[in-house]
């Protein structure tokens, strides 16, 4: 990768777990940091996130939010209320199942929620804002409904943008909105990219893109990126420095033991697969201790508290979703405070 456009304060990157509908306490966290970033002469300014992030990863709901933010340039609030549609169309069952839930739909092998619905849904957030040459936010008339179009790879993007997916043998994939110094794109569009990204084993069938390969979300194996967006910065950027890492979770879940059934055993494994907080306490072991470079360049914000109980497809909890986030946040104002003075102090002269 060419990285004559990288900023020379460092790259500012940002890692976006997965969670559901839990993906709207992401975005509030986002919310409250782009309105801290906003200019003193200018205090109506919406900052984008594709405006101060030089990197965006994603998984799952993160993934699909990265693809909106990043790869879409959208604004913090413009993508609350597309995901607060998408997620209320997306989320609903389409069959009862008397017994055993969305692990029973797995085991059978029919997903609980419409793929067709998730991607109808994707497919109108593209449309509705895909960013253009010419400044406008709309695909032209006449490509709608071509499937290629508009492409991920977009190397004209200074905010460079990927999400995790899995490829049919369980190994982890990376979809990139720029091209790769180790590996060729498959050429894949942007709803496909987020289609993938989205298709939770145990909610959403996988999807089988242009190319003919068949992915699905990379949150059992990834479901917090930020080890991969690490590994992708010592690859696609060697030696630049990092400026800040941002790490943004949608709430530490329940803790989950082993029971005796078949159902709770894969349910407790599952959990444990996806433990975004154990991911997080190993990076800070490995980058972010006081002995290591980014002490102090580091911040992960989750709501600790509050949406345990918060199923990853409940829809009407956003309510919930918003007090307890913002509860969360009046707690940390000086982490955030340190957070954006860094950002600040980091922008490209």
């Amino acid at each position: 990768m060419d990285t004559s456009d990288t900023p020379q304060n460092g790259l500012r990157v940002l890692s976006l777990d997965g969670g559901g509908i839990r993906g709207l306490s992401t975005l509030y966290i986002l919310e409250r940091i782009m309105y801290q970033l906003r200019p003193t002469d200018d205090p109506k300014k919406r900052v984008k996130p594709c405006e101060v992030f030089d990197v965006i990863a994603g998984t799952s709901t993160g993934g699909l939010l990265a693809l909106m933010l990043g790869r879409l340039e959208m604004d913090v609030q413009s993508c609350i209320k597309a995901y607060k549609d998408l997620s209320s169309t997306v989320f609903t069952p389409r069959k009862r199942v008397a017994f055993g839930g969305s692990l029973l739909h797995k085991l059978v092998g029919a997903a609980p929620f419409s793929a067709e619905k998730l991607e109808s849904e994707i497919r109108k957030v593209v449309e509705d804002n895909e960013p253009l040459e010419d400044g406008g936010t709309k695909i032209p008339k006449g490509k709608e409904n071509t499937r290629d179009v508009p492409l991920l790879v977009n190397p004209a993007q200074r905010c460079k943008v990927f999400v995790c997916v899995t490829m049919e043998n369980s190994k982890p994939l990376r979809l990139r909105s720029y091209s790769s110094m180790k590996e060729p794109a498959l050429g894949c569009s942007i709803w496909e990219a987020g289609r993938a990204t989205s298709a939770a084993p145990s909610f959403f069938d996988p999807v089988k893109i242009s190319n003919g390969a068949t992915l699905r979300d990379g949150g059992l194996l990834n479901n917090n990126p930020i080890l991969q967006l690490m590994d992708e910065l010592n690859v696609e950027f060697p030696g630049q420095k990092i400026a800040c890492v941002v790490s943004v979770g949608t709430g530490v879940g329940q803790t989950k033991v082993l029971g005796k059934s078949l159902i709770s055993v894969a349910k407790a494994c599952a959990s444990i697969a996806t433990d975004t907080n154990a991911t997080a306490q190993q990076f800070k072991r490995s980058f972010a201790s006081e002995s290591q470079p980014l002490h102090n360049r580091y911040f992960r914000f989750e709501v600790e508290q509050g949406l345990q109980g918060v199923g990853l497809e409940e829809w009407k909890q956003m309510d919930l979703i918003f007090s307890v986030t913002n509860a969360y946040l009046d707690d940390r104002r000086e982490e955030l405070k340190d957070c954006v003075t860094i950002l600040q102090e980091s922008t490209p002269t």
